[in-house]
Formats: structure tokens, C-alpha cells, sequence
């Protein structure tokens, strides 16, 4: 499991416990295309919020659901629409005070 210098080989991990983020949440990196890097930084955006992996997974279904998984989409679909299509799934339940309300996983329309 150890490649040079001791360092974990990220092939042993992903082998040893499951599949990429990108990969599971089905996003192709490997294509280059525009629209699946910004899958994958809208993804990443929520990953690092300070949010469970599953929330950070549900949420990010849930955008790719609603077809809001491009720039434009976000702006079109506003604010109050995020908020609406997360609190349809419950996904802003059980969170700190409204903190997640305020900043919608990191997301902000204006």
C-alpha cells in the first residue's frame, strides 16, 4: 500500500475503500468538458461545508435532479429556490441554526 517515501498510492486507497466522489456521484472528469468541472465544483463546494458526506451527497443529488448544475441554473433558480428544493428533500433539517440557510451549502445568487 505504501508508494514512494511511505505515502499511501491514492489506486491502493480508492481499491481498498470504494470509488471517487466524482465517480459515485456521476460526474466525468475525464472528458474535460466544461459542464462536468463545474459538477465537480459544485460538488466539491459542498464536500467542504461543514456538512456530513451523506448531506453533502443528497444535496448535491438533489441539484442534479433539479437540472441545477450550471452557473446559469444556480442564478435561475435564485435564492429562494435553493432553499425551497433543499427544504423539499429536509435537507437544511437538524443543521446549526439556520447557518445552513444563510450560506445554502456555500452557494450565494448575488
Amino acid at each position: 500500500m505504501n508508494g514512494l517515501r511511505g505515502k499511501t498510492d491514492i489506486v491502493t486507497l480508492i481499491k481498498t475503500y470504494g470509488t471517487l466522489y466524482s465517480e459515485a456521484l456521476g460526474i466525468d472528469l475525464e472528458s474535460h468538458n466544461e459542464q462536468e468541472l463545474f459538477k465537480w465544483f459544485l460538488a466539491s463546494i459542498l464536500f467542504g461545508e461543514r456538512i456530513s458526506e451523506k448531506i453533502a451527497i443528497k444535496t448535491y443529488n438533489e441539484f442534479a435532479r433539479n437540472c441545477v448544475t450550471t452557473p446559469d441554473k444556480i442564478l435561475e433558480t435564485g435564492w429562494d429556490g435553493l432553499l425551497r428544493m433543499l427544504n423539499n428533500q429536509h435537507l437544511l433539517e437538524g443543521t446549526q441554526g439556520g447557518m445552513a440557510e444563510e450560506r445554502c451549502c456555500g452557494l450565494s445568487t448575488g
